[in-house]
């Protein structure tokens, strides 16, 4: 083995082994369908169905977090009392019949904005509002015009 093959391996060996520990956290937590972490990582080998996770902290004691469980989308408030995210399924929402694939949250004010990409490249965003008494989540999901979509606005 030449030199410069043992020092990348001597630098990708440790990096692998610290990017992995950096993802165990997510792996470790509840899921929000109330599954074990590891049943959780089964069911997903076993099929096709995206996850995806996505956190924001607007201040020390407020975090909001949006995940993608089996084609399903979740939003939770943290809950610094019981120190856990206190999860809402998002769809049983109306307008939400599609399969997503990758979530993002943002917050503006106490409107809370979620955004979901699904598997065939749609965009779909729903909000929810927050007064300090928890996530409240009932808007219906309503279709964005993704980039290459006849109706999306481009800058030329």
């Amino acid at each position: 083995m030449s030199l410069s093959v043992r020092r990348a391996a001597s630098f990708i060996a440790p990096l692998t082994l610290a990017l992995s520990a950096l993802a165990a956290p997510v792996h470790a937590a509840a899921h929000p369908d109330g599954e074990a972490a590891h049943q959780g990582a089964e069911a997903a080998s076993r099929s096709n169905s995206c996850q995806a996770i996505d956190s924001l902290s607007s201040s020390r004691n407020e975090g909001y977090t949006a995940a993608i469980i089996h084609g399903r989308a979740f939003a939770g408030e943290w809950d610094e009392k019981n120190h856990t995210i206190v999860w809402q399924d998002l769809s049983d929402n109306d307008g939400y019949r599609f399969h997503a694939c990758d979530i993002t949250i943002s917050k503006a004010g106490k409107n809370v904005w979620i955004k979901a990409l699904t598997t065939d490249g749609q965009v779909y965003e729903t909000s929810c509002h927050t007064s300090g008494q928890g996530l409240k989540c009932h808007d219906r999901w309503t279709e964005i015009p993704a980039p290459g979509h006849p109706d999306a606005a481009m800058e030329h």
